[in-house]
């Protein structure tokens, strides 16, 4: 069976990352593709012979179309999901799956026992190293979990006014549109927190440029403490770290270092190589293809995708209102 996709959003996520990664298989072929920029779809066009849509409901209801794939912006990915929740058919959404808890609670009610395979863009939960970490601190080799750290500095920040990553009411900065990674996956491990705390500059305009950082405490039920720290800078390092500690010792990751590094009491630290044996954006699609196909599961659900927002967006009150906030 070939998979025939349709694809929202032909930007940075859809043109540059998904369909390559995608159109690797011969399984596999882009048949339509919508994006409000003529140019932007017109490269899909070009390059894999896809028909251009005017609309979402267009794409999603063609006959030719089996699978839809929306790497639109953050504010448009409901316009992709409402258009493909009519026919049925399985989706991909990229990362963050909405913009508002309202937009969430439609997409749990829109998806409810959908029978197709549905995913969100998580891609870290498919690299080989991320894997390893969530396998170490699943174990119970470090004993009663304790502190969790993530530092999400990044200091080449180039958007500028214009670009809709830096409205913040279009993109929710940095909280929702990057350190979501690791919302989701201390989710993961973890469960959802019992209560956050955070303070951050959320792209404000009092700079001469735009930029972005957040300081936040994410307290779970399993007793977990979670300090986070993590910007959009102009300059300056960049770091995509975190780790966890235990009674019996540490697991620490950086995303991109193909080795993770278990470190317990009174040992030498162990060093795990984990070189991921496909570009990490081919592994996520792969198995949401695979699922289409009837060989396997998607690794992230819808409930992850809305359980990740609710995480986000209850730091971002917490910064604006100056308040602990309980989930």
């Amino acid at each position: 069976m070939a998979i025939r996709i349709g694809l929202i959003g032909a930007g940075r996520m859809g043109a540059t990352t998904h369909a390559p990664a995608i159109t690797v298989r011969e399984d596999v072929a882009i048949t339509a593709v919508y994006d409000p920029l003529p140019a932007a779809a017109q490269g899909v066009r070009d390059k894999y012979h896809a028909a251009i849509c005017a609309s979402a409901p267009e794409l999603a209801g063609r006959a030719d179309v089996d699978a839809v794939m929306i790497c639109s912006p953050t504010f448009a990915h409901i316009e992709g999901i409402r258009a493909a929740a009519t026919t049925g058919k399985p989706i991909f959404c990229e990362k963050p799956l909405c913009r508002s808890l309202a937009e969430a609670d439609e997409i749990l009610k829109l998806l409810k026992g959908y029978q197709a395979p549905v995913t969100v863009g998580f891609v870290r939960r498919h690299g080989a190293g991320q894997q390893k970490f969530h396998e170490i601190v699943a174990s119970g080799v470090l004993g009663t979990l304790r502190v969790a750290t993530a530092d999400m500095m990044f200091g080449a920040f180039k958007r500028l006014d214009g670009d809709w990553f830096v409205d913040f009411a279009r993109s929710g900065g940095m909280v929702l549109d990057m350190f979501i990674h690791h919302f989701d996956l201390f989710n993961w491990s973890f469960g959802m927190p019992q209560r956050v705390y955070a303070q951050s500059t959320m792209l404000s305009r009092d700079q001469p440029e735009p930029a972005d950082y957040v300081s936040g405490t994410m307290t779970f039920r399993n007793g977990v403490i979670c300090n986070l720290s993590g910007g959009w800078q102009r300059f300056g390092r960049s770091n995509n770290y975190m780790d966890v500690y235990g009674e019996n010792g540490c697991v620490s990751y950086k995303w991109g270092v193909p080795e993770v590094t278990l470190t317990l009491k009174g040992q030498d630290p162990v060093v795990y190589k984990t070189p991921d044996p496909l570009p990490v954006f081919q592994a996520e699609d792969n198995v949401w293809l695979d699922a289409i196909l009837g060989k396997g599961k998607v690794k992230v659900t819808v409930a992850d995708g809305v359980n990740a927002v609710k995480v986000a967006l209850a730091l971002i009150e917490s910064a604006q209102s100056n308040r602990v906030i309980e989930l």
